[in-house]
């Protein structure tokens, strides 16, 4: 159900004042994309009033569609909206061939705009393998003080009885701009899959803190919900909101960066120098921002290798093909593309199970529940999914998978399966009726892809190719985790509301059918990274431990793109705690830049 919309601008934000050119071509720092990342930076950076900064956002201002604003519409802003950069994969061979949509976020807040506002961090074994990679401080003792940075957490509300949460995993003293809370609304289908999940003779994953370091277990999710109004709180809606009156900050939408500009190189001086960036405005036309500090890119998975390899900076294939001169060779940029797949059986239940299927399709139900939100409470007050649990594959069953050897071997406290519930959707084939999407979701996948340039133009969008399922230890794993699913639905906890499984249905029992089915309707939940990885640079490293892009001097990268493993949790939480640390980085530099021009004076 869409709400309303407004007429796209170009929007400029520049202390008080909205203009449609930028009130200057000169900055200490150009921030290419005013997403998750982009937005968080150039508030963090903007906090000494002499910085000053330019963030380039491709997209629209998140005005342009009240729908971001409102938590239970999540699903209307998600794909194929004025908010999308309506992305698509190649043809995927594991998964019958299927080319499959892959929304992000085209707007103000990036995905945080636009996704389903789990805020979840990950084990903390994840990170520690990030430093063991060369990366030295991002280890969970370094990144856990950014994760508490960002937020300010409001506790459950007395009729949220059923949440049990830890104060310690949130708790700072001064408070971050991105609010987290738990919505004003848990959906009935979460509460009924938890018990389920929680019975002895089943999975047996009992709640308990999830966003301590160790989420094997299962919990209600807090949700990047600003309790105050029960709106959406993006990156937009938090760290640009704060910062938006300084007069060292300027925010262009419409604003796409078409590539990166270069000092010249001398024999005396050949590493490549970024100055700025040149960008298409809303007319079209070509302008130049001048950085006199840092170019830091924060246009994503997508979007960062993109704009690297059309300024020379990746592969020597992709650019040759292209007709790109090469300034930078690295084999890495692109590559590396770990992603969270998603699938599951899809089970028709009783009409007194609400979901997003009843009000998108009942026009007197949803302007109830639009009036209810407005009174922050009802059913548009949360997120389409409020639960998730997280275990790992026993230990027979892995002896039996190939490849299993390597999930077994990651720390015990590092799940291997995600299982939540989407209260909404559909089987395949359109049919009436009242349905939920229980799903599994793959957390430390084999499968990897990649993104490659389809011209030397980032007006024309790079092939996304995640190879899903690729590997053969991801397909048996899969296979595993829907049975998992499957016996949580059919168990007596939920049989009071499953009337029927109505994908791919009970006949489907072997592994092959199962394998068919997950093949059928897998998609994304949209947490693509790993593009421009911090390794090091003679293992398929992109950027340093302190974002910096190998080879050049004055560019970064600050984004999900970054990941040299993907977290077993949802990529939001990771790419803000990626944002306030990237921050520290740069002003860090800027310390010892001011003090080594002191000493020398």
């Amino acid at each position: 159900m869409r709400l309303s919309k407004t007429v796209a601008t170009s929007l400029v934000v520049a202390g008080s004042s909205l203009a449609t050119n930028a009130a200057s071509s000169s900055f200490d720092y150009v921030v290419v994309g005013g997403g998750t990342a982009g937005l968080v930076v150039a508030s963090r950076l903007t906090e000494d009033p002499s910085i000053s900064v330019l963030v380039l956002e491709a997209g629209h201002s998140d005005s342009i569609d009240f729908n971001v604003t409102v938590p239970g519409l999540d699903l209307t802003v998600t794909g194929g909206s004025i908010v999308d950069w309506n992305y698509t994969t190649a043809p995927q061979q594991f998964l019958l061939n299927r080319t499959i949509a892959y929304p992000r976020g085209f707007v103000l807040g990036g995905s945080s705009s636009t996704n389903f506002m789990a805020y979840t961090r990950g084990a903390a074994a994840g990170y520690d393998a990030w430093a063991k990679l060369g990366n030295p401080g991002w280890d969970w003792k370094g990144v856990f003080p950014y994760f508490k940075k960002s937020t300010h957490f409001t506790p459950p509300f007395k009729n949220q009885s059923e949440v049990v949460f830890d104060i310690t995993a949130y708790e700072n003293p001064t408070g971050g701009p991105l609010e987290l809370s738990y919505g004003g609304y848990i959906e009935p289908i979460s509460i009924y899959f938890s018990q389920g999940l929680a019975n002895t003779s089943g999975p047996n994953l009992q709640e308990g803190e999830i966003n301590d370091g160790f989420p094997i277990g299962q919990a209600y999710l807090p949700l990047t919900v600003d309790p105050t109004h029960m709106t959406r709180s993006s990156s937009s809606a938090s760290f640009l909101a704060v910062a938006a009156q300084r007069k060292n900050l300027q925010v262009i939408t419409s604003a796409l960066a078409t590539r990166l500009l270069f000092a010249p190189t001398t024999p005396a001086n050949p590493t490549p120098v970024v100055t700025g960036v040149e960008y298409s405005d809303v007319n079209g036309k070509l302008q130049q921002a001048t950085a006199t500090r840092e170019v830091v890119l924060s246009a994503g998975t997508f979007g960062s290798p993109q704009l690297l390899m059309v300024s020379g900076i990746g592969p020597k294939k992709d650019l040759t093909a292209q007709n790109i001169p090469i300034r930078v060779q690295n084999e890495a940029v692109g590559q590396n593309m770990w992603d969270h797949l998603f699938f599951g059986p899809i089970y028709e239940v009783t009409d007194n199970i609400t979901t997003f299927n009843q009000f998108n399709a009942n026009q007197t139900l949803f302007l109830k529940y639009l009036m209810q939100w407005r009174n922050n409470q009802g059913e548009l007050s949360g997120a389409i999914s409020s639960m998730s649990a997280y275990e790992r594959i026993p230990s027979d069953v892995l002896a039996n998978i190939p490849g299993g050897d390597q999930l077994e071997a990651l720390d015990p406290t590092w799940p291997h399966i995600q299982l939540e519930v989407i209260a909404g959707g559909g089987p395949p084939t359109p049919q009436p009726g009242n349905f939920v999407a229980p799903a599994a979701v793959l957390l430390y996948p084999f499968s990897k892809g990649f993104v490659s340039l389809t011209s030397n133009s980032t007006k024309d969008k790079v092939i996304v190719q995640p190879n899903w399922l690729s590997s053969e230890t991801d397909r048996q794993a899969a296979i595993w985790a829907f049975k998992q699913v499957r016996e949580v639905m059919l168990s007596e906890t939920l049989a009071p509301i499953v009337i029927r499984e109505a994908f791919p249905g009970l006949q489907a029992q072997s592994d092959a059918d199962i394998l068919t089915a997950i093949q059928t309707v897998a998609h994304p939940i949209y947490q693509a990274s790993g593009t421009c990885a911090m390794r090091q640079l003679s293992d398929e490293g992109v950027v340093d431990p302190t974002l910096k892009v190998y080879g050049v001097k004055n560019l970064r990268v600050v984004d999900a793109s970054i990941m040299p493993i993907i977290p077993s949790a949802n990529t939001m939480a990771p790419t803000y705690m990626i944002a306030e640390k990237g921050a520290d980085l740069i002003k860090a530099d800027q310390q010892n830049n001011s003090t080594s021009t002191t000493t020398s004076s």
